[in-house]
């Protein structure tokens, strides 16, 4: 493989199908070079963005990204974490969109979703918050999932996926923990360490 192909501390991997086509592509965020891309089976890189192993804050550069989307608008949604932004980015690799720290109060931006309504779902692990936008950017909700005085049991740092239900609550989870979060009361539901549901899931087989 040639030096574009090397990854550095590689946190998330996705795919989506090609339309009309069996063909799968696989998303990469490259974590440790401060880049995401695409990939086919055949290793070829389609898209990326990026520079790899320069980190930055401008329209062309990342810092530490953490999440990749390939949203129903097909437009690429990043979490770019250490620069307290997401970017909507389109496919040819100009930024549609800049959630970022002003605009928004971001802090962190560790996930982020775009739902078929349009909005926007963006998860901050240094503030315990999930926003939701609407299709206009215009922040509807903000639930704060841990506060200060509440039990350390609940807190979950740094959560590396977010999974909207079909009822709608909200799945947070790490390689540790996991959360439910009821938006529409905007609490939690309920947690668990990963060991608990794995020695539950061991002794029901």
């Amino acid at each position: 493989a040639s030096n574009q192909h090397k990854l550095k501390h590689p946190v998330r991997v996705g795919w989506r199908q090609i339309p009309d086509s069996e063909a799968l592509r696989y998303l990469i965020v490259d974590q440790g070079h401060h880049r995401v891309l695409e990939i086919d089976q055949d290793s070829q890189i389609h898209w990326q963005f990026g520079e790899q192993g320069e980190a930055g804050d401008d329209a062309f550069h990342l810092d530490t990204p953490t999440d990749l989307q390939w949203t129903p608008d097909r437009t690429w949604l990043i979490c770019d974490a250490n620069n307290g932004r997401v970017l909507e980015v389109s496919q040819e690799g100009d930024v549609e969109q800049c959630f970022d720290r002003e605009s928004y109060g971001l802090s962190r931006p560790v996930c982020a979703m775009r739902l078929w309504n349009g909005h926007t779902l963006i998860v901050d692990a240094e503030l315990f918050q999930i926003l939701e936008l609407d299709a206009m950017g215009v922040v509807k909700e903000r639930i704060t999932y841990y506060k200060t005085g509440m039990s350390t049991d609940l807190r979950l740092l740094e959560p590396s996926r977010l999974i909207r239900l079909p009822n709608q609550d909200l799945f947070l989870y790490n390689e540790r923990k996991a959360i439910q979060i009821l938006p529409s009361q905007k609490k939690l539901l309920w947690f668990s360490s990963l060991d608990k549901i794995q020695t539950l899931a061991s002794s029901q087989a």
